[in-house]
C-alpha cells in the first residue's frame, strides 16, 4: 500500500512537471503580441483534455502525433509574412515584428522643386525641371502681353462696322473702308427636267414640227440639254431619216441655242440616230422653252426625249 501510494506521488508529480514545461513553452509563443523575433511552434492537441505536447518551435512538432492528437501551429505575431508590389518597398523587412511601408525611392516625386519648375522625368528618375509648356510667341498680326494675353494689331483688325441684316456676310469694303455685306450663296443646285416618248413614239411631220416638249422657266442663265433618239418607222428600216431640232420660246420664237439636225440617207439600216442640243440659255423674264423637231423624210419618229436645265451664274448685289 505504501509502494503504491508512493509510486502515485511521484506521477502526479512528473504529469505536473510536464504540464509547467507545456505552459513555460507556450507562455513564450503567446506572450502577447510581440513587435520582434516573433517564433512560431508546432505541437499535438490531444483531443478532448485540450493539451498541446511534443512542441517543438518551427513547422513540425517534436515527434509525430499518434493516437488522435491533431498536429497544431501557434506563434506570438498575428501576421507572418508582407509583401509589396512595385512602387513599395519595407526598409525593416515583412517577416516579423513591427512593420513599415514606404513608397520606393524610384517612384517618388521630389518635394524640393523651386517655385515655377515643374517634376519631369530623366530616364532614371523624378527631377525637378523647366515647365517648356507655359512660353508663347505671337504670331503674324497678333500682339502678345506680358501676361500671355493675345490681341490683333491695329493693322490686321476689320473696322468696326457689322453687317446688320442677319444671315448676311461681309464680301468686300469700300471707298471708305466700311464693310459691304450681301447674302450667302444658294448652298443647292437649281434644275428643271421633262421627258416625252417613253413608251410611244413621237411623229415628226414636214413643215412647222412638233413641239416634242415644252417646259416653264423662271428668269435666269441656264444650261440646257435636250435630246431625243429619232428613227425610221416605215417597216423596211433603209428608209431616210432626216429630222430637224431647235428651241423655241413661249411665243414659238426660236432660242439663240445651236441647232441639231441629223441626216442618214436612204439605203442604210438604221436602228436610230441620237439628236442634241446642247448650250446656255438667258432669260430675262419666265418663259416657256419648247424642245422643237420636225422631219423630212417619211415615217420619221422621235421618242425617249429629255429636256434638262440647270440654273447658273447665281449673283449677288449688296
Amino acid at each position: 500500500m505504501r509502494k503504491t501510494a508512493s509510486w502515485m506521488r511521484r506521477r502526479v508529480l512528473v504529469l505536473a512537471v510536464a504540464a509547467v514545461g507545456v505552459v513555460a513553452i507556450a507562455g513564450t509563443a503567446l506572450a502577447g503580441h510581440v513587435t520582434s523575433g516573433v517564433k512560431s511552434y508546432t505541437g499535438c492537441l490531444v483531443p478532448g483534455d485540450g493539451v498541446i505536447v511534443k512542441v517543438k518551435e518551427g513547422n513540425a512538432p517534436r515527434s509525430a502525433c499518434t493516437g488522435g492528437q491533431v498536429e497544431a501551429h501557434f506563434s506570438g505575431g498575428d501576421i507572418t509574412k508582407i509583401s509589396v508590389g512595385n512602387g513599395l518597398s519595407l526598409p525593416n523587412g515583412g517577416d516579423n515584428g513591427e512593420v513599415r511601408i514606404v513608397l520606393d525611392a524610384s517612384h517618388s516625386l521630389p518635394q524640393n522643386c523651386a517655385a515655377g519648375r515643374v517634376v519631369k522625368w530623366n530616364g532614371s528618375a523624378w527631377v525637378c525641371g523647366v515647365d517648356n509648356d507655359t512660353t508663347y510667341s505671337a504670331g503674324t498680326g497678333l500682339d502678345l502681353s506680358a501676361g500671355n494675353a493675345f490681341s490683333i494689331e491695329p493693322g490686321y483688325r476689320i473696322p468696326g462696322k457689322q453687317c446688320s441684316t442677319a444671315g448676311q456676310f461681309a464680301r468686300g469694303f469700300d471707298s471708305a473702308g466700311d464693310i459691304q455685306c450681301a447674302a450667302p450663296l444658294s448652298s443647292g443646285v437649281e434644275v428643271w427636267q421633262k421627258t416625252a416618248g417613253t413608251g410611244n413614239a413621237i411623229d415628226l411631220p414636214d413643215g412647222e414640227g412638233v413641239d416634242l416638249v415644252a417646259m416653264p422657266l423662271p428668269a435666269g442663265t441656264f444650261l440646257i440639254t435636250a435630246v431625243a433618239t429619232v428613227r425610221d418607222e416605215s417597216g423596211v428600216g433603209d428608209d431616210e431619216v432626216s429630222v430637224r431640232c431647235r428651241l423655241r420660246n413661249g411665243a414659238f420664237a426660236a432660242l439663240p441655242v445651236n441647232n441639231s439636225y441629223v441626216d442618214i440617207g436612204e439605203g442604210q439600216v438604221l436602228p436610230g440616230a441620237t439628236t442634241l442640243i446642247h448650250g446656255l440659255l438667258s432669260l430675262a423674264s419666265s418663259d416657256t422653252v419648247r424642245f422643237t423637231c420636225f422631219g423630212t423624210g417619211d415615217n420619221n419618229k422621235a421618242e425617249q426625249v429629255t429636256l434638262t436645265a440647270v440654273k447658273v451664274g447665281t449673283v449677288h448685289t449688296p
